[in-house]
């Protein structure tokens, strides 16, 4: 018993050992082109649906969570793409928007190119955003994330209007300041006139009291 016991340990360490052994075979990585690494990316990572029926069937049967997550991936994936390849995409989907009038390039356009690469202006954003806002149907996230975003659109058009009235302010009070300055120049100018005169007039004085 014993003897089958130890023939039966002596074969395990056997085997560890050749497994141990075994060369193991060398996995090449697949080589990768440099090319390759630089590639640019394509113009839409979710394809725009061409027609209305496709869009109805992407968005209108989902849920109304499945459709902002879309749109948030999305626009975020626009929102990263760089300068040439934003302004393709800006311009692909402002003509899906003008044409079409689906709200989801609209609201891509408002979202995603709200800096570089923009081939809208801050007025027409906030236009879209107005637009969309009226539709009866739109999902309330969506809704109230325009509210907010229509909000701050108009605080930066109140900063900008305030900005332009404090640059005619201090504009009209540098055109003061100046002109105080030409006056206080000219004053002192005459002063320095009445001054010699007095000198003048002093010694003529003295001259003939001596």
């Amino acid at each position: 018993m014993r003897l089958k016991f130890c023939i039966v340990i002596g074969l395990l360490v056997w085997l560890q050992g050749c497994v141990l052994f075994v060369p193991e075979k060398k996995v090449d990585s697949p080589s990768v082109k440099s090319s390759e690494l630089h590639q640019a990316p394509p113009l839409l990572q979710f394809e725009l649906p061409t027609h209305k029926l496709l869009y109805n069937a992407e968005f209108f049967s989902n849920t109304e969570e499945k459709t902002v997550l879309y749109l948030l991936k999305q626009g975020a994936y626009y929102a990263n793409l760089k300068d040439s390849y934003r302004l393709k995409a800006c311009k692909a989907l402002a003509d899906v928007y003008e044409e079409d009038g689906f709200w989801q390039a609209g609201w891509l356009l408002a979202y995603s190119f709200s800096d570089r690469g923009s081939c809208i202006t801050h007025k027409e954003r906030l236009k879209i955003l107005y637009e969309l806002n009226s539709l009866i149907s739109l999902h309330k996230e969506i809704q109230w994330l325009n509210l907010a975003q229509i909000q701050t659109l108009e605080h930066i058009n109140y900063l900008k209007a305030r900005s332009v009235t404090l640059k005619e302010k201090i504009s009209i009070l540098e055109s003061q300041l100046k002109k105080s300055k030409d006056e206080n120049l000219m004053l002192e100018t005459l002063i320095k006139e009445l001054k010699a005169i007095e000198d003048i007039m002093n010694k003529r004085v003295s001259d003939e009291s001596a």
